[in-house]
């Protein structure tokens, strides 16, 4: 049976509706079909900051809560609600930009991949810039530094799954169920964790983790989508310690 999408993308969003425009455009422009946008119970609702260009392309989904793990459930969601409409799905953040390394378009990336159930694509850590305030340009034009200073052991990718073969989906990974999944890094090499180790010469996720110190003031605030992980001020510092003394003169 045909599929309507050969790729979409999964989106868990709460309060960052700012950023969508450029996330969707950019996406776009990589060859995503489709918008699955799951609204984590946003102040302002997240289909008032979607540009009309881009509204037919988009399926927002009310995620209010309460849920055991916002994240996940959100996820097993979108494959048990809308996985027999796409042949692809990419679960990122709004402060990930996946890229293809040669700037080919996903779709055409992916079909290299036909014995894969899963695809992962490692992140490219980027740092504040330097910056402490949200200036209001575009992210990818704000942050240009990248930084090795995250740790290495820690998961540091997310996956293009193929949803007919998957119904789980982990914060990184997805999750084997009813059969053993073929999880393949770029290189075709099977995995069973996303850490350093992981290639991206083909294909990579532009992780913007902190952006500035005020948005990440503001993504504290927000809270998390996985109760096994909190935010602090310490992870801001572990990435960018140059702004340690600017940091302190403010408070």
């Amino acid at each position: 049976m045909d599929k309507l999408f050969k790729i979409s993308a999964c989106l868990l969003i709460k309060d960052e509706g700012r950023y969508l425009p450029e996330w969707l455009e950019w996406h776009a422009g990589q060859g995503v079909q489709h918008f699955y946008i799951y609204d984590n119970d946003s102040k302002i609702p997240v289909s008032t900051s979607i540009p009309e260009t881009f509204q037919p392309q988009c399926s927002i989904v009310d995620w209010s809560g309460p849920h055991h793990h916002t994240q996940m459930d959100a996820y097993a969601d979108c494959l048990n609600r809308f996985g027999h409409e796409t042949e692809w799905i990419a679960f990122i953040d709004t402060d990930e930009f996946l890229r293809v390394i040669d700037e080919s378009k996903l779709p055409d990336f992916l079909s290299n991949y036909k014995d894969a159930d899963a695809v992962l694509a490692k992140w490219v850590m980027y740092n504040a810039n330097g910056l402490l305030e949200d200036d209001g340009r575009p992210v990818r034009e704000r942050f240009t530094q990248t930084t090795d200073l995250y740790p290495h052991a820690l998961p540091q990718c997310k996956a293009i799954v193929r949803a007919s073969r998957v119904s789980l989906m982990g914060p990184h990974l997805p999750i084997p169920s009813d059969f053993p999944l073929r999880i393949l890094d770029e290189n075709h090499q099977q995995r069973y964790s996303g850490d350093s180790s992981l290639p991206a010469n083909k294909i990579a996720v532009d992780h913007y983790f902190t952006r500035s110190y005020v948005e990440w003031k503001e993504k504290m605030k927000r809270g998390s989508c996985d109760p096994n992980y909190a935010r602090d001020y310490s992870w801001f510092l572990r990435l960018n310690p140059d702004l340690a003394d600017a940091i302190q003169e403010r408070s």
